[in-house]
């Protein structure tokens, strides 16, 4: 595996993020859960998410994103992982995960959970 130069210290927010995710292939998300922001941006972005595999104590986590994630559990398989051949759709997890379909959740709650008079 070839790694290009590495980020260290503080980006803007926006922009500045925006463009090492764009440059990137692949994103690692080390947090206790898996769909957060930083999973989130890079999948945005087009570089692939390498995420911890915390899916067995992450109660938020809804496994139809399986195929559109890399998991690992021990750092010593990323090298693996990496050189595997990969096809994931990452506009099923940007979609899901959108401000428009939150707002259409949001929506839909308040029309079935409110008393009509």
């Amino acid at each position: 595996i070839e790694l290009k130069p590495y980020y260290k210290g503080i980006l803007k927010y926006g922009k500045d993020i925006s463009k090492v995710y764009n440059n990137a292939k692949y994103a690692l998300v080390t947090g206790g859960y898996i769909i957060q922001q930083r999973t989130l941006e890079a999948s945005a972005s087009g570089a692939i998410p390498v995420v911890l595999d915390v899916r067995d104590n992450d109660a938020t986590y809804d496994n139809k994103f399986d195929e559109n994630i890399i998991f690992f559990k021990k750092p010593n398989q990323i090298d693996e992982l990496l050189n595997s051949p990969t096809e994931l759709n990452l506009n099923l997890l940007v979609d899901s995960h959108s401000y428009e379909h939150l707002i259409k959740k949001i929506i839909n709650f308040v029309e079935n959970n409110t008393h009509k008079k």
